[in-house]
This record gives C-alpha cells, structure tokens and sequence, in this order.
C-alpha cells in the first residue's frame, strides 16, 4: 500500500511541474511581450558608468512596436549623451523575436547607495514595468 500511494504521489508531482511555468524566469509581463531589464555592471563606483539593457521577447505571432521609456528619480543618473534622467526608444519586434537596447547612464554622485531606475516598455494598449537596481559604492 506504502508502494502505491508514493507512486502516486511521484506521478502528481511529474504532472505539476510539468503543467506549470517556471516560478521565475526572470521576465515580467503576461502576454505577447515579456520584458526583463538589468544593470551590467550592476554595482560600480561613485562616479562611474553602467549599462541597462531591456531583453524583450515577442512570443505572440504578430510584430509589434513598443516604447521603451527608462526613468531615474536621480538627478546623479543621467543617460549618456543626454542631460536628462529619461530616455525614451521604439523598435518593432517581429513575431517570435527578441531584442535587447541597451541605454548607457552615466553616475555622477558622491554618495554610496542603491539607485533605481524605472523601465517601462508599452505596446497596443499595454504597459510592463521593471526595476533596475544600481548599487554605487566607494572604490
């Protein structure tokens, strides 16, 4: 009897893991367009630059034109070759494709911490949004 009903239980498991998506695979959105942003490198030190790159995946089976937009309440984080704290993008991702821009920010302060920036990527009617976290430390 103790054999059966571990069987049972082995094969419940099987079909739940199988049934289910990965608990987290890193991205954000829930239908044709899924995001996933991130710093690289994601600590650097005072004054010192990063790159944040946004991966978005068309998993639906028309293109799309999305608007990336990436916003830091900082005014010590500025987008390269920018004098603002917002930069904004549109691509269009074919069906099934990916894409990753990356945005280059530059860390103008003297002041160790996290700093966050915003990432919003909306299309047809939708919006996704994600948090890049800096971590700024002494050299």
């Amino acid at each position: 009897m103790a054999i059966i009903a571990a069987i049972l239980i082995v094969a419940l498991a099987a079909v739940v893991l199988v049934t289910i998506k990965p608990l987290d695979s890193g991205y954000k959105g829930e239908e044709d367009i899924r995001i996933k942003s991130w710093a690289e490198p994601s600590t650097v030190k005072l004054n010192d630059e990063s790159k944040i790159w946004v991966n978005i995946k068309n998993e639906g089976s028309k293109t799309y034109t999305v608007h990336i937009k990436l916003k830091s309440p900082e005014r010590t984080l500025i987008f390269t070759n920018t004098t603002n704290q917002t930069i904004e993008q549109e691509i269009k991702i074919e069906p099934k494709g990916e894409r990753s821009p990356e945005f280059p920010i530059e860390i103008d302060t003297n002041l160790i911490g996290r700093y966050v920036v915003t990432v919003t990527v909306s299309y047809d009617h939708s919006e996704i949004e994600d948090e890049v976290i800096l971590n700024v430390r002494r050299g």
